[in-house]
C-alpha cells in the first residue's frame, strides 16, 4: 500500500507520497550503491546520506536523483517546484530527509539489523575457532 505522511516545515504544508514499487527499487538501487557502505556502520544518519550523495554523485546525477527523489511531494497543496522550493537550505535538506524516511527506512533498519546480525555471528564464529586452535 502506497502511504502518505504531511507535516509542516518552515511554514509551509508539505505532503510526501511513497514511491511505487518499480520506481522505489530503482531509486534505493542508485541511493545505495551510493552511500550502502555507511548503512553497515551504525544507525542510519538521513543527513550522512544526503552528504554522501552530494561528495560522490556528478553534478547532472546528482540533479537528476534528486528531482526523481522530489517528484511525490507538494508543497502548500502545488506539486513541488524544483527550481523555486529545493534551493539549498534547511527545507530543501528536511524534505530529502523525509522523503528518504517515507520510503526506506524501514528498509535501512532491515538491512542494517541483518548485517549486524551477520557480524555477531562471524564473531562469535571465530572466538569460538581460536579458542579450539589454543586447545
Amino acid at each position: 500500500m502506497i502511504r502518505k505522511e504531511a507535516f509542516e516545515i518552515d511554514g509551509r504544508q508539505v505532503e510526501i507520497q511513497q514511491f511505487g514499487a518499480v520506481q522505489g527499487w530503482k531509486l534505493l538501487r542508485k541511493i545505495t550503491s551510493v552511500v550502502g557502505p555507511a548503512i553497515g556502520k551504525g544507525s542510519v544518519d538521513y543527513g550522512a546520506a544526503i552528504d554522501l550523495l552530494f561528495l560522490r554523485l556528478s553534478e547532472a546525477d546528482l540533479i537528476s536523483l534528486l528531482k526523481k527523489l522530489t517528484q511525490y511531494v507538494w508543497v502548500n497543496d502545488q506539486p513541488l517546484n524544483f527550481e523555486t522550493d529545493m534551493a539549498v537550505g534547511n527545507f530543501s535538506v528536511r524534505v530529502l530527509t523525509e522523503v528518504l524516511k517515507l520510503n526506506y527506512e524501514e528498509f535501512f533498519f532491515t538491512i542494517q539489523g541483518a548485517v549486524k546480525d551477520l557480524l555477531a555471528e562471524m564473531a562469535e564464529q571465530t572466538a569460538t575457532r581460536e579458542s579450539q586452535l589454543e586447545e
